[in-house]
């Protein structure tokens, strides 16, 4: 994991050092997402904003730590968020909620807790363990409080790195997704045979677009805006959708009243 993790750091660094915060920003957030394709997210998502204006940077950050350092000095005017960090900040950035990501014809998934093995036989078991989570203690408690509270808790820098953390016996159970279980799969086969589900998780919003503090410019901030509302009518939209794992936005603002 340590290998894979300084290999992505540099780059994610590399798409950080590109812009300023005199440019108009976009930064891609989703620790959830499809970070296995990163590089994929950044060209795609590179390709669609510059069909609406060469001149709008999209930055694909997939490392919380990164984004906490960045983001005053990048003051993006608009960001494309993972929904727990969107409830987390939301009155820190201002954020402002202009769509949600669909898959399937929803907007909403859930994640798992899983170990490698059978050592853990129901959430009564996990007292004193360790669970990784993409999020830290504030998004697992989060996630899964209609279960049980979270004693411990190990914070990883995105999604796919929980289920690693529990290969490389840093933690007992990992909160992640099935695309990133999916992932692990492709990684480590034989472990991949051992992953046993413990729990799932209250269903949780895919990532939202959003206006922050920072939105300025808001002739440049509508155009991108209605570009990501008629996404699906644009090939490289729809080129888009495929590196996030994603098949349409939704705009029902009786959606944005269920993030909570």
């Amino acid at each position: 994991m340590k290998a894979r993790l300084l290999f992505l750091i540099p780059f994610l660094m590399f798409s950080v050092l590109n812009a300023s915060a005199e440019s108009f920003n976009v930064i891609y957030f989703d620790p959830d997402g499809n970070m296995m394709k990163i590089a994929d997210i950044l060209s795609e998502g590179k390709k669609f904003l510059a069909s609406v204006d060469t001149n709008v940077h999209f930055i694909v950050i997939g490392n919380i730590n990164v984004l906490e350092s960045e983001i005053e000095k990048l003051r993006p005017q608009m960001m494309i968020v993972n929904s727990l960090y969107y409830l987390d900040n939301r009155d820190k950035f201002q954020f402002q909620p202009q769509f949600i990501f669909e898959r399937e014809k929803d907007c909403r998934y859930t994640k798992k807790l899983v170990q490698i093995g059978n050592s853990i036989r129901s959430t009564d078991d996990l007292k004193n363990k360790v669970i990784a989570c993409s999020g830290g203690k504030t998004s697992a408690n989060r996630i899964l409080a209609q279960n049980f509270d979270v004693a411990k808790v190990l914070a990883v820098p995105n999604d796919i790195d929980a289920i690693l953390a529990v290969k490389f016996g840093q933690a007992d159970a990992a909160l992640t997704t099935d695309t990133s279980i999916g992932a692990f799969g492709a990684i480590s086969p034989a472990d991949y045979d051992q992953v046993k589900v413990i729990a799932s998780s209250r269903e949780i919003f895919l990532p939202v677009g959003v206006g922050t503090k920072f939105t300025k410019d808001t002739v440049e901030f509508n155009r991108i805006i209605k570009a990501f509302q008629e996404i699906r009518n644009s090939k490289q939209g729809l080129l888009f959708l495929d590196s996030l794992l994603m098949e349409n936005v939704q705009t029902d603002k009786g959606i944005f009243a269920m993030l909570k």
